[in-house]
This record gives structure tokens, C-alpha cells and sequence, in this order.
């Protein structure tokens, strides 16, 4: 597997489905990263509260609460110094599930099922 040309990074994934929580797993630690999952949003604040992240992929649909729920409480606690980019990572891929992703601070968006090309640009874009 080709290695990106990134810095080594934590990355927080909050996915509930346990099927595409081990793809998206194995495609990232394949890469050489580390990576934390969190299965609600709950268990993503709390992860946050206990580690440092360089990115968060963020699912929309979570049994606790939205993505977009989880989104707005962890800009609400960022300072200006502490901006983590936000990834939603989703089956919804129509205009208006982008927008809200958006408008509720996530940074970009890929959609579901993950294109190994489409998840390397992304890091790639996000890690420097």
C-alpha cells in the first residue's frame, strides 16, 4: 500500500456501524496512522476531553445524537488555537447534507462507501 506523503497523525473516528468502523480503520492504520474510534457521540467528547486529534472523520447518523450535534458542541470548546479539521463521512451525499455539514462547522465531506483515492486526497489535504 502506498504510504501518504503526510505527518504521522491521531485521528478520532466516530462511526457507529462496526463494519465500516473496521474499513475505514484498516484503511488508516494501512496509511500509518493511529486511530481511536468512538461508536456515540458521548464516547467522542469524552475521547476528546482524554487525547489530542489531528482530524476527526465524522459520521452524521449516531445513536446518541448527529454528527452535526457533535460538531457544534466541539467548535463551541475550541479556541483559536485548537481547530481540529472535521470530515464528515456519510452515505448522505446530496447538496443539502453538504451544506449542513458546513454550516455546522465540519470542514469537508466525503461520502459513503470511502474511495481509497478519495480518503487519501483528503488526508492529504488536512495533514500538512
Amino acid at each position: 500500500m502506498v504510504q501518504p506523503e503526510v505527518k504521522v497523525a491521531n485521528i478520532l473516528l466516530v462511526e457507529d456501524e462496526p463494519i465500516s468502523q473496521r474499513v475505514v480503520q484498516l484503511m488508516l492504520e494501512g496509511f500509518g496512522y493511529q486511530v481511536h474510534i468512538a461508536s456515540t457521540g458521548q464516547k467522542a467528547l469524552q475521547l476528546l476531553k482524554e487525547h489530542t486529534y489531528d482530524l476527526i472523520f465524522m459520521d452524521l447518523g449516531l445513536p446518541d445524537m448527529t454528527g452535526d450535534q457533535i460538531t457544534i458542541k466541539i467548535r463551541e470548546q475550541e479556541t483559536s488555537d485548537t481547530h481540529i479539521p472535521i470530515i464528515a463521512l456519510t452515505a448522505h451525499v446530496f447538496h443539502n447534507d453538504k451544506k449542513r455539514c458546513l454550516a455546522a462547522g465540519m470542514d469537508g465531506f466525503l461520502g459513503k462507501p470511502i474511495e481509497h483515492a478519495d480518503l487519501l486526497s483528503t488526508l492529504k489535504n488536512w495533514l500538512k
